[in-house]
Protein backbone atom coordinates (compact mmCIF):
# COMPACT_ATOMS: atom_id res chain seq x y z
CA UNK A 1 0.00 0.00 0.00
CA UNK A 2 1.50 3.35 -1.05
CA UNK A 3 1.39 6.55 0.99
CA UNK A 4 -1.77 8.05 -0.51
CA UNK A 5 -3.61 4.72 -0.24
CA UNK A 6 -2.71 4.65 3.47
CA UNK A 7 -5.13 7.56 3.84
CA UNK A 8 -8.06 5.18 3.33
CA UNK A 9 -7.38 3.70 6.77
CA UNK A 10 -9.64 4.85 9.58
CA UNK A 11 -12.81 6.90 9.13
CA UNK A 12 -12.89 9.43 6.30
CA UNK A 13 -16.27 11.17 6.28
CA UNK A 14 -15.95 14.49 4.45
CA UNK A 15 -17.24 16.54 7.38
CA UNK A 16 -14.43 15.24 9.60
CA UNK A 17 -11.88 17.12 7.50
CA UNK A 18 -13.84 20.35 7.94
CA UNK A 19 -13.98 19.79 11.69
CA UNK A 20 -10.20 19.29 11.71
CA UNK A 21 -9.71 22.69 10.04
CA UNK A 22 -11.75 24.24 12.86
CA UNK A 23 -9.77 22.26 15.46
CA UNK A 24 -6.41 23.43 14.12
CA UNK A 25 -7.56 27.06 13.89
CA UNK A 26 -8.93 26.82 17.43
CA UNK A 27 -5.54 25.62 18.64
CA UNK A 28 -3.83 28.49 16.81
CA UNK A 29 -6.31 30.97 18.30
CA UNK A 30 -5.77 29.69 21.83
CA UNK A 31 -2.02 29.86 21.30
CA UNK A 32 -2.26 33.53 20.30
CA UNK A 33 -3.86 34.56 23.59
CA UNK A 34 -0.53 34.95 25.47
CA UNK A 35 1.02 37.20 22.80
CA UNK A 36 -2.19 39.22 22.74
CA UNK A 37 -1.94 39.74 26.50
CA UNK A 38 1.73 40.72 26.22
CA UNK A 39 0.96 43.15 23.38
CA UNK A 40 -1.85 44.77 25.38
CA UNK A 41 0.53 45.21 28.29
CA UNK A 42 3.14 46.81 26.00
CA UNK A 43 0.66 49.42 24.74
CA UNK A 44 -0.79 49.98 28.24
CA UNK A 45 -4.26 49.09 27.08
CA UNK A 46 -4.28 51.58 24.17
CA UNK A 47 -6.67 49.75 21.81
CA UNK A 48 -5.97 51.99 18.82
CA UNK A 49 -2.24 51.41 19.04
CA UNK A 50 -2.89 47.72 19.71
CA UNK A 51 -4.98 47.43 16.53
CA UNK A 52 -2.39 49.26 14.44
CA UNK A 53 0.40 47.08 15.83
CA UNK A 54 -1.65 43.94 15.21
CA UNK A 55 -1.54 44.69 11.49
CA UNK A 56 2.26 44.35 11.80
CA UNK A 57 2.01 41.19 13.94
CA UNK A 58 3.13 43.24 17.00
CA UNK A 59 6.72 43.37 15.68
CA UNK A 60 6.91 47.13 16.38
CA UNK A 61 6.25 46.92 20.12
CA UNK A 62 9.79 46.09 21.20
CA UNK A 63 8.87 42.65 22.60
CA UNK A 64 12.00 40.57 23.23
CA UNK A 65 12.56 38.63 19.99
CA UNK A 66 13.10 35.30 21.77
CA UNK A 67 9.91 35.72 23.77
CA UNK A 68 8.09 36.83 20.62
CA UNK A 69 9.26 33.72 18.72
CA UNK A 70 8.17 31.44 21.56
CA UNK A 71 4.74 33.07 21.79
CA UNK A 72 4.25 32.93 18.01
CA UNK A 73 5.08 29.20 17.96
CA UNK A 74 2.86 28.39 20.93
CA UNK A 75 -0.20 28.24 18.68
CA UNK A 76 1.40 25.53 16.55
CA UNK A 77 2.20 23.45 19.62
CA UNK A 78 -1.39 23.58 20.91
CA UNK A 79 -2.80 22.97 17.41
CA UNK A 80 -0.57 19.91 16.97
CA UNK A 81 -1.71 18.43 20.28
CA UNK A 82 -5.37 18.97 19.37
CA UNK A 83 -4.74 17.52 15.91
CA UNK A 84 -3.32 14.29 17.36
CA UNK A 85 -6.22 13.94 19.84
CA UNK A 86 -8.91 14.50 17.19
CA UNK A 87 -7.10 12.35 14.60
CA UNK A 88 -7.21 9.38 16.95
CA UNK A 89 -10.60 10.09 18.51
CA UNK A 90 -12.61 11.11 15.45
CA UNK A 91 -10.83 9.58 12.47
CA UNK A 92 -9.65 6.48 14.35
CA UNK A 93 -6.27 6.97 12.71
CA UNK A 94 -2.76 6.63 14.05
CA UNK A 95 -0.41 9.59 13.62
CA UNK A 96 1.95 7.19 11.83
CA UNK A 97 -0.60 6.69 9.05
CA UNK A 98 -0.54 10.37 8.03
CA UNK A 99 3.26 10.45 8.13
CA UNK A 100 4.35 7.27 6.38
CA UNK A 101 3.22 4.11 4.61
CA UNK A 102 5.82 2.19 6.58
CA UNK A 103 4.83 0.34 9.76
CA UNK A 104 6.86 2.74 11.88
CA UNK A 105 8.14 6.27 11.43
CA UNK A 106 11.67 6.12 9.99
CA UNK A 107 13.61 8.52 12.21
CA UNK A 108 16.79 7.93 10.21
CA UNK A 109 15.04 9.39 7.19
CA UNK A 110 14.10 12.49 9.19
CA UNK A 111 17.74 12.79 10.23
CA UNK A 112 18.98 12.40 6.66
CA UNK A 113 16.52 15.06 5.49
CA UNK A 114 17.93 17.40 8.14
CA UNK A 115 21.50 16.59 7.07
CA UNK A 116 21.01 17.06 3.33
CA UNK A 117 18.90 20.19 3.45
CA UNK A 118 20.98 21.60 6.32
CA UNK A 119 24.16 21.35 4.22
CA UNK A 120 22.41 22.91 1.23
CA UNK A 121 20.84 25.74 3.28
CA UNK A 122 23.94 26.64 5.26
CA UNK A 123 26.08 26.27 2.13
CA UNK A 124 23.94 28.66 0.08
CA UNK A 125 23.85 31.18 2.95
CA UNK A 126 27.63 30.99 3.33
CA UNK A 127 28.18 31.58 -0.38
CA UNK A 128 26.00 34.69 -0.25
CA UNK A 129 27.88 35.93 2.82
CA UNK A 130 31.17 35.54 0.97
CA UNK A 131 29.96 37.11 -2.29
CA UNK A 132 28.01 39.99 -0.71
CA UNK A 133 29.49 40.71 2.74
CA UNK A 134 28.29 44.31 2.57
CA UNK A 135 24.70 43.08 2.88
CA UNK A 136 25.23 41.56 6.34
CA UNK A 137 26.08 42.68 9.87
CA UNK A 138 27.51 40.40 12.57
CA UNK A 139 24.88 40.14 15.30
CA UNK A 140 26.16 37.50 17.72
CA UNK A 141 24.93 38.07 21.30
CA UNK A 142 25.92 34.96 23.30
CA UNK A 143 23.18 34.89 25.94
CA UNK A 144 20.34 35.80 23.59
CA UNK A 145 21.63 33.42 20.91
CA UNK A 146 21.72 30.55 23.42
CA UNK A 147 18.09 31.22 24.36
CA UNK A 148 17.22 31.44 20.66
CA UNK A 149 18.86 28.06 20.03
CA UNK A 150 16.81 26.50 22.83
CA UNK A 151 13.51 27.93 21.55
CA UNK A 152 14.33 27.08 17.93
CA UNK A 153 15.42 23.51 18.60
CA UNK A 154 12.43 22.73 20.83
CA UNK A 155 9.59 24.58 19.10
CA UNK A 156 10.33 25.09 15.39
CA UNK A 157 10.33 21.33 14.59
CA UNK A 158 6.83 21.12 16.08
CA UNK A 159 5.65 23.99 13.87
CA UNK A 160 7.15 22.53 10.70
CA UNK A 161 6.06 18.96 11.51
CA UNK A 162 2.47 20.13 11.96
CA UNK A 163 2.59 21.82 8.56
CA UNK A 164 4.05 18.72 6.91
CA UNK A 165 1.61 16.36 8.59
CA UNK A 166 -1.30 18.57 7.52
CA UNK A 167 -0.28 19.36 3.94
CA UNK A 168 1.87 16.40 2.87
CA UNK A 169 -0.03 13.87 4.98
CA UNK A 170 -3.54 14.50 6.23
CA UNK A 171 -4.93 16.74 3.48
CA UNK A 172 -2.96 15.25 0.58
CA UNK A 173 -4.41 11.85 1.54
CA UNK A 174 -7.86 13.44 1.94
CA UNK A 175 -7.68 14.96 -1.55
CA UNK A 176 -6.47 11.64 -2.95
CA UNK A 177 -9.58 9.98 -1.47
CA UNK A 178 -11.72 12.80 -2.90
CA UNK A 179 -10.39 12.23 -6.44
CA UNK A 180 -11.95 8.76 -6.36
CA UNK A 181 -15.41 10.37 -6.21
CA UNK A 182 -17.01 11.42 -9.51
CA UNK A 183 -18.33 14.65 -7.97
CA UNK A 184 -14.80 15.85 -7.14
CA UNK A 185 -14.17 17.63 -10.45
CA UNK A 186 -17.36 19.69 -10.17
CA UNK A 187 -16.66 20.56 -6.53
CA UNK A 188 -13.13 21.64 -7.50
CA UNK A 189 -14.47 23.90 -10.27
CA UNK A 190 -17.00 25.39 -7.83
CA UNK A 191 -14.31 26.12 -5.23
CA UNK A 192 -12.03 27.73 -7.83
CA UNK A 193 -14.89 29.94 -9.02
CA UNK A 194 -15.66 30.96 -5.41
CA UNK A 195 -11.99 31.77 -4.79
CA UNK A 196 -11.81 33.87 -7.95
CA UNK A 197 -14.97 35.73 -7.00
CA UNK A 198 -13.71 36.30 -3.46
CA UNK A 199 -10.35 37.62 -4.69
CA UNK A 200 -12.16 40.00 -7.06
CA UNK A 201 -14.30 41.44 -4.26
CA UNK A 202 -11.32 41.61 -1.91
CA UNK A 203 -9.28 43.61 -4.42
CA UNK A 204 -12.10 45.98 -5.37
CA UNK A 205 -14.01 46.44 -2.12
CA UNK A 206 -13.05 47.18 1.46
CA UNK A 207 -14.31 44.03 3.21
CA UNK A 208 -14.09 43.64 6.97
CA UNK A 209 -13.34 40.32 8.68
CA UNK A 210 -17.01 39.61 9.41
CA UNK A 211 -17.97 40.09 5.74
CA UNK A 212 -15.15 37.74 4.69
CA UNK A 213 -16.47 35.14 7.10
CA UNK A 214 -20.06 35.52 5.90
CA UNK A 215 -19.01 35.13 2.27
CA UNK A 216 -16.95 32.00 2.95
CA UNK A 217 -19.78 30.60 5.08
CA UNK A 218 -22.17 31.29 2.20
CA UNK A 219 -19.97 29.43 -0.28
CA UNK A 220 -20.03 26.41 2.02
CA UNK A 221 -23.81 26.50 2.55
CA UNK A 222 -24.41 26.74 -1.21
CA UNK A 223 -22.13 23.76 -1.79
CA UNK A 224 -24.08 21.73 0.77
CA UNK A 225 -27.36 22.69 -0.92
CA UNK A 226 -25.98 21.65 -4.31
CA UNK A 227 -24.78 18.35 -2.88
CA UNK A 228 -27.95 17.38 -1.03
CA UNK A 229 -30.20 18.52 -3.87
CA UNK A 230 -28.49 15.85 -6.00
CA UNK A 231 -27.51 18.41 -8.63
CA UNK A 232 -23.88 17.21 -8.43
CA UNK A 233 -25.05 13.63 -8.80
CA UNK A 234 -26.90 14.51 -12.01
CA UNK A 235 -23.86 16.37 -13.35
CA UNK A 236 -21.78 13.19 -13.07
CA UNK A 237 -23.95 11.64 -15.81
CA UNK A 238 -22.93 14.25 -18.39
CA UNK A 239 -20.78 13.05 -21.30
CA UNK A 240 -17.62 14.81 -20.18
CA UNK A 241 -17.94 13.78 -16.51
CA UNK A 242 -16.21 10.41 -16.83
CA UNK A 243 -13.17 11.69 -18.81
CA UNK A 244 -12.80 14.49 -16.22
CA UNK A 245 -13.02 11.93 -13.42
CA UNK A 246 -10.28 9.78 -14.97
CA UNK A 247 -8.11 12.83 -15.59
CA UNK A 248 -8.34 14.06 -11.98
CA UNK A 249 -7.98 10.65 -10.32
CA UNK A 250 -4.19 11.02 -10.41
CA UNK A 251 -1.56 11.39 -7.70
CA UNK A 252 -0.41 14.67 -9.23
CA UNK A 253 -3.75 16.35 -8.40
CA UNK A 254 -3.51 16.21 -4.57
CA UNK A 255 0.20 17.06 -4.92
CA UNK A 256 -0.51 20.24 -6.90
CA UNK A 257 -3.50 21.29 -4.79
CA UNK A 258 -1.72 20.91 -1.45
CA UNK A 259 1.31 22.77 -2.85
CA UNK A 260 -0.95 25.67 -3.84
CA UNK A 261 -2.64 25.63 -0.41
CA UNK A 262 0.75 25.55 1.30
CA UNK A 263 1.82 28.61 -0.66
CA UNK A 264 -1.40 30.49 0.02
CA UNK A 265 -1.05 29.73 3.73
CA UNK A 266 1.96 32.08 3.73
CA UNK A 267 0.07 34.95 2.10
CA UNK A 268 -0.06 36.78 5.44
CA UNK A 269 3.73 36.68 5.98
CA UNK A 270 5.36 40.14 6.17
CA UNK A 271 7.75 39.30 3.31
CA UNK A 272 4.76 38.94 0.98
CA UNK A 273 3.65 42.43 1.93
CA UNK A 274 7.20 43.68 1.32
CA UNK A 275 8.02 41.89 -1.94
CA UNK A 276 4.61 41.16 -3.44
CA UNK A 277 2.54 38.11 -4.32
CA UNK A 278 5.15 36.84 -6.81
CA UNK A 279 7.08 35.53 -3.81
CA UNK A 280 4.27 33.01 -3.28
CA UNK A 281 5.83 31.10 -6.18
CA UNK A 282 8.74 30.31 -3.85
CA UNK A 283 6.44 28.91 -1.15
CA UNK A 284 4.36 26.96 -3.67
CA UNK A 285 7.58 25.57 -5.15
CA UNK A 286 8.81 24.55 -1.70
CA UNK A 287 5.51 22.80 -1.02
CA UNK A 288 5.81 21.04 -4.38
CA UNK A 289 9.35 19.87 -3.51
CA UNK A 290 8.25 18.45 -0.16
CA UNK A 291 5.24 16.83 -1.83
CA UNK A 292 7.30 15.21 -4.60
CA UNK A 293 9.74 13.84 -2.03
CA UNK A 294 6.82 12.48 0.03
CA UNK A 295 5.23 10.67 -2.92
CA UNK A 296 8.49 9.25 -4.27
CA UNK A 297 9.55 8.05 -0.82
CA UNK A 298 6.06 6.87 0.24
CA UNK A 299 6.31 8.87 3.44
CA UNK A 300 6.78 12.40 4.77
CA UNK A 301 9.80 11.71 6.99
CA UNK A 302 12.35 13.31 4.63
CA UNK A 303 10.11 16.34 4.10
CA UNK A 304 9.64 16.71 7.87
CA UNK A 305 13.41 16.81 8.38
CA UNK A 306 14.00 19.19 5.47
CA UNK A 307 11.30 21.63 6.54
CA UNK A 308 12.49 21.64 10.15
CA UNK A 309 16.13 22.44 9.34
CA UNK A 310 15.04 25.01 6.73
CA UNK A 311 13.15 27.07 9.32
CA UNK A 312 15.77 26.54 12.02
CA UNK A 313 18.59 27.84 9.83
CA UNK A 314 16.38 30.79 8.85
CA UNK A 315 15.90 31.62 12.54
CA UNK A 316 19.48 30.99 13.71
CA UNK A 317 21.76 32.25 10.96
CA UNK A 318 20.34 35.27 9.13
CA UNK A 319 17.52 37.57 10.19
CA UNK A 320 15.94 40.73 8.77
CA UNK A 321 13.43 43.27 9.99
CA UNK A 322 10.88 42.33 7.33
CA UNK A 323 10.53 38.52 7.35
CA UNK A 324 8.33 36.27 9.48
CA UNK A 325 11.33 35.20 11.63
CA UNK A 326 12.91 38.27 13.28
CA UNK A 327 15.38 36.79 15.73
CA UNK A 328 18.74 37.22 17.50
CA UNK A 329 20.42 35.39 14.64
CA UNK A 330 24.16 35.40 13.90
CA UNK A 331 23.75 37.87 11.04
CA UNK A 332 21.34 40.65 10.11
CA UNK A 333 20.56 41.17 6.43
CA UNK A 334 20.69 44.97 5.99
CA UNK A 335 20.21 44.99 2.22
CA UNK A 336 17.17 46.61 0.66
CA UNK A 337 14.66 43.83 -0.03
CA UNK A 338 13.88 43.29 -3.68
CA UNK A 339 12.46 40.50 -5.79
CA UNK A 340 15.10 39.22 -8.19
CA UNK A 341 15.81 36.18 -10.31
CA UNK A 342 18.49 35.09 -7.80
CA UNK A 343 15.79 34.49 -5.19
CA UNK A 344 14.34 31.73 -7.35
CA UNK A 345 17.65 30.03 -8.18
CA UNK A 346 17.24 27.48 -5.34
CA UNK A 347 14.02 26.26 -6.98
CA UNK A 348 15.77 25.87 -10.33
CA UNK A 349 19.04 24.32 -9.15
CA UNK A 350 18.92 23.17 -5.53
CA UNK A 351 15.46 21.58 -5.51
CA UNK A 352 16.17 19.18 -8.41
CA UNK A 353 19.62 18.49 -6.94
CA UNK A 354 18.02 17.55 -3.61
CA UNK A 355 15.58 15.16 -5.28
CA UNK A 356 18.49 13.58 -7.21
CA UNK A 357 20.56 13.08 -4.02
CA UNK A 358 17.63 11.53 -2.16
CA UNK A 359 16.71 9.30 -5.10
CA UNK A 360 20.26 7.90 -5.21
CA UNK A 361 20.25 7.33 -1.46
CA UNK A 362 16.89 5.53 -1.32
CA UNK A 363 16.86 3.99 -4.82
CA UNK A 364 13.54 5.49 -5.85
CA UNK A 365 11.86 3.81 -8.80
CA UNK A 366 8.54 4.01 -10.70
CA UNK A 367 8.61 7.83 -10.68
CA UNK A 368 5.92 8.15 -13.35
CA UNK A 369 3.56 5.85 -11.48
CA UNK A 370 4.12 7.54 -8.10
CA UNK A 371 3.72 11.08 -9.42
CA UNK A 372 1.25 10.70 -12.29
CA UNK A 373 -0.31 7.30 -11.72
CA UNK A 374 -3.92 6.67 -10.80
CA UNK A 375 -4.90 6.97 -7.14
CA UNK A 376 -5.16 3.40 -5.91
CA UNK A 377 -8.16 2.44 -3.81
CA UNK A 378 -7.00 -0.44 -1.56
CA UNK A 379 -8.97 -3.63 -1.16
CA UNK A 380 -11.48 -3.55 1.68
CA UNK A 381 -9.59 -6.31 3.45
CA UNK A 382 -6.45 -4.13 3.49
CA UNK A 383 -8.15 -1.10 5.00
CA UNK A 384 -8.28 -0.68 8.77
CA UNK A 385 -11.45 1.13 9.84
CA UNK A 386 -10.82 1.21 13.57
CA UNK A 387 -7.68 1.50 15.67
CA UNK A 388 -6.50 -1.88 16.81
CA UNK A 389 -8.35 -3.87 14.15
Amino acid sequence: MNFLSTGFKGKNNWWMYLIMIAVVFTGMFIGQIPITVVALAEVNGDLQRFTESGEKNFTDLGIDSNLYLLLMLLGFIIAFLLFIIVLKGMHKKKLTWVITSREKIDWKRIGFGILVWGIISIGSMSIDLILSPENYEWNFKPEKFLVLCTVALLCIPIQTTLEEVLFRGYYMQALAISTTKKQFGFILVYILLCMSLHMYYTNNLQLDVFTHFLMIFGYGILLLILSYSKILHHLTHLNFANPMYLLLKRNIVPLVLTSLLFGLMHIGNPEIDKLGYTLLVFYIGSGFLFGVVTLLDDGAELAIGMHAINNMTAALFITTNWTVFQTNALYVDISEPSLSFEMFLPMIILYPLTVLILSKKYHWSRWKEKLFGEVKVPNKNDVIHELGT
